[in-house]
């Protein structure tokens, strides 16, 4: 998972609504995510694990706090972005954003996130080129914040940015975005000093491989891996996980791009199982541990996601390389159940779709990320999630 990746947004109705310029602030006392209409119903869902179930460990409204924490300065960000837009930035051309960058394509995420706080009152508007660019949360090279990387982010103004320590151009030979805890800190600060607008800062921290906070740079925070957790109780999960997201909290990162939610259908997996991200094979398990994780995280004001959409535990092949077809080794009811568990019990977070094929759900053969059959037929409507859906 080093570099940087393409991550696309289904938005729905609302989010759809937004892009065409509309704009919600936030306000204290408001959800960060929207419910579906329908919520919050009754949960069917019954598990065995001895370790307390989704419903016990999600408290609903945990994250209130993150939108009341946004609400005065995105209300001054947004005047201080339309002053800004009344100059012009040069960019020399060859440094153009759409050649040099590399962009984490998030197709109504902070208007989404926004139109959730629920706000009833006086509605911001934004140019559609600032509508556009508040969708996208970008990538960018250097420990530090740049004259250059200044004027990229200033000529886009994007709704956030993803932070890695390996640097996938160089192959390694240089830093990427993480060096030090107090070098970190540092380049977010700079970061949200520019910002007219303050950004939503997205890193991997799942744990075990998958953790951009290495203990080799100076993080006191070493979580382990899904599978190492999955192995005890969900109550160790959540403390663990409080750990985390404690020290994100504190270096000004506001969204962890976890936990993984797949169930470990086939542990050689390359991707998953293989690589101990996945809770566990008991589905049951699986959303007790992930709940843990979210709670964790939402009670440090941070965003978690649920991945990989609608799961990935049965791949034979890594969707890192390419597509991988899983209608032949993919168990419908097994594979949902976690998101169906954590939806029926109020997840506030965010859903994060795979590259996987599955003809059975998708006749046309679409990628998850891609198909509307995955996302709108079978996340939205059957399971009734209302919030941002992103692509890895």
């Amino acid at each position: 998972m080093a570099g940087d990746r393409g991550q696309i947004l289904s938005g729905g109705n609302k989010g759809a609504a937004l892009l065409a310029g509309g704009r919600s602030l936030i306000r204290p006392g408001s959800h960060l995510l929207p419910r579906p209409d329908n919520a919050k119903r009754e949960s069917h869902f019954a598990p065995t694990h001895r370790s307390p179930s989704a419903a016990a460990i999600m408290k609903p409204g945990a994250s209130d706090h993150f939108c009341a924490r946004l609400a005065d300065n995105r209300r001054a960000g947004t005047d201080s972005l339309h002053r800004q837009r009344s100059r012009q930035v040069e960019v020399p051309a060859i440094r153009r954003w759409p050649e040099r960058l590399y962009l984490v394509l998030l197709i109504g995420v902070v208007p989404l996130i926004l139109a959730g706080c629920d706000s009833l009152g006086d509605r911001e508007r934004l140019s559609l080129e600032d509508a556009v660019g508040q969708m996208l949360v970008i990538g960018f090279p250097g420990e530090r914040l740049n004259a250059e990387t200044s004027a990229w982010l200033d000529e886009i103004s994007p709704g956030g940015v993803i932070l890695f320590d390996y640097d996938l151009p160089s192959g390694g030979a240089k830093p990427r975005n993480i060096t030090s805890p107090v070098q970190l800190a540092a380049l977010i600060g700079d970061l949200q000093a520019q910002a007219p607008i303050p950004y939503f800062v997205a890193i991997d921290a799942e744990g075990g491989i998958v953790n951009r906070l290495k203990p080799k740079y100076g993080f006191g925070v070493e979580l382990p891996s899904h599978q190492a957790l999955g192995a005890g109780s969900a109550q160790a999960t959540l403390a663990a996980a409080a750990g985390m997201a404690a020290q994100l909290r504190d270096l000004g990162i506001n969204w962890n791009l976890a936990p993984v939610v797949d169930v470990n259908v086939d542990p050689e997996s390359p991707a998953i199982g293989a690589l101990g991200r996945s809770f566990g094979e008991d589905p049951d398990s699986v959303s007790a541990h992930a709940a843990a994780f979210a709670e964790a995280h939402a009670a440090a004001g941070v965003i978690a996601t649920l991945k990989h959409f609608p799961g990935h535990g049965s791949a034979a092949g890594d969707t890192h390389l390419g597509v991988t077809d899983v209608t032949d080794s993919y168990i419908r009811d097994m594979e949902l159940a976690p998101y169906r568990a954590l939806i029926e019990n109020d997840y506030r977070g965010t859903v994060m779709t795979a590259h996987i094929v599955n003809r059975e759900l998708d006749a046309q053969g679409r990628p998850a990320t891609l198909s509307a059959p995955i996302v709108t037929e079978i996340l939205r409507e059957e399971l009734g999630f209302g919030g941002v859906v992103l692509s890895d």
